[in-house]
């Protein structure tokens, strides 16, 4: 459901950054633009015979994700951002480190007038955590 939404905002001429669990060359011809993408994953460093032509950032490392989504925000005011796979950030972290990062990320998408979209998945998250969730993120931003 986020990836027409994400389309139709940047052929409008809006930036865009996919944060995705899934392997971004199996989800790319999805997108109907080239938007910068980084993929969640614990694999570790790819060769340099063999380098990967996006960017990849492990799901333990909140401080490099953060990181990341600010140099986005920064150099793309009013961009849009999709961050798919919170339920896969939890398992590699404690719930509440994750639900300060999205606190934070949420204060960021808003200073910079950009669009964040959070693809959950209900199913995968304990009962009070998706409220949690739903209560703190679940707006339009």
């Amino acid at each position: 459901r986020t990836i027409p939404i994400f389309n139709e905002v940047v052929l409008s001429g809006v930036k865009g950054l996919c944060i995705v669990r899934t392997y971004p060359p199996q989800i790319k011809n999805r997108f109907h633009s080239n938007p910068d993408m980084v993929w969640l994953t614990k694999t570790e460093t790819p060769s340099q015979i063999n380098p990967l032509p996006f960017d990849y950032v492990s799901p333990s490392d909140l401080g490099k994700l953060s990181t990341t989504l600010q140099r986005f925000l920064k150099t793309a005011p009013k961009g849009v951002v999709i961050l798919e796979g919170v339920d896969y950030l939890i398992r590699h972290n404690d719930f509440n480190q994750v639900l300060k990062f999205l606190q934070a990320l949420k204060d960021q998408v808003i200073l910079s007038k950009a669009i964040l979209l959070l693809p959950l998945n209900p199913p995968a998250f304990e009962p009070k955590d998706i409220k949690v969730l739903q209560c703190e993120i679940e707006q339009e931003i």
